[in-house]
């Protein structure tokens, strides 16, 4: 991937071997943030993309500390695999605790975490798979939401081929590195903002359904 995200695993980041299996992560980017409510936020979701069956895990709540000194700045905690995740210097922004206002904000969502656990040998066919059929498993997650009625999605949400940079799929190889086994792709999603907040603020099992 041309354009992924240059990535620093830290000593005490969580181990990605389990067994026999390797751990394979995909780090989802959405362009336009998802708006959603705050029970949403920590949730962990069972997923299929093309052969490989993972899980699908939100960014969660800051731990309540009083009004933090920039409210409207305030991040999300990232999953815990992903806890001490850096994009070069900087620690990896998730999301928002509040949008627009505080206290009154709603949540906004940044990225995603995908965590697909896969045998050594099929690493190159699985992170492969994945990647190519991310896009259509993006475009049924959009269309899902869609489904609820316009209220929970903006209008006109769409997905077309751009550059690509919205999904960063990779494991960790014995040194700390990234390793990116499959071939490159062009995947973006396009979702046009909304001026109406408390309207599109997505739901847990919305996520879910």
């Amino acid at each position: 991937m041309n354009n992924s995200t240059v990535l620093h695993k830290t000593s005490d980041a969580v181990a990605d071997e389990s067994g026999n299996t390797r751990r394979l992560y995909g780090i989802v980017e959405f362009k336009q943030p998802l708006l959603c409510q705050t029970e949403a936020l920590g949730s962990v979701f069972q997923i299929r993309i093309g052969q490989a069956q993972g899980h699908f895990e939100l960014p969660s709540l800051p731990i309540e500390s009083g009004r933090p000194s920039d409210p409207l700045h305030e991040p999300l905690v990232p999953p815990a695999s992903a806890k001490t995740w850096k994009s070069g210097d900087r620690q990896m922004l998730w999301g928002r605790r509040f949008v627009n206002q505080y206290p009154g904000g709603l949540p906004e969502i940044s990225r995603a975490l995908l965590q697909f656990d896969v045998l050594p040998d099929q690493v190159a066919e699985i992170s492969t798979s994945v990647y190519e059929h991310f896009r259509e498993w993006k475009t049924r997650l959009f269309d899902g939401f869609d489904l609820f009625g316009s209220r929970w999605i903006p209008t006109g949400a769409r997905v077309h081929s751009s550059i690509q940079d919205d999904l960063d799929l990779f494991l960790w190889n014995k040194s700390g590195k990234p390793e990116r086994p499959y071939p490159d792709g062009q995947i973006s999603v396009c979702t046009p903002t909304t001026s109406s907040l408390l309207e599109v603020a997505l739901t847990q099992p919305q996520f879910r359904d």
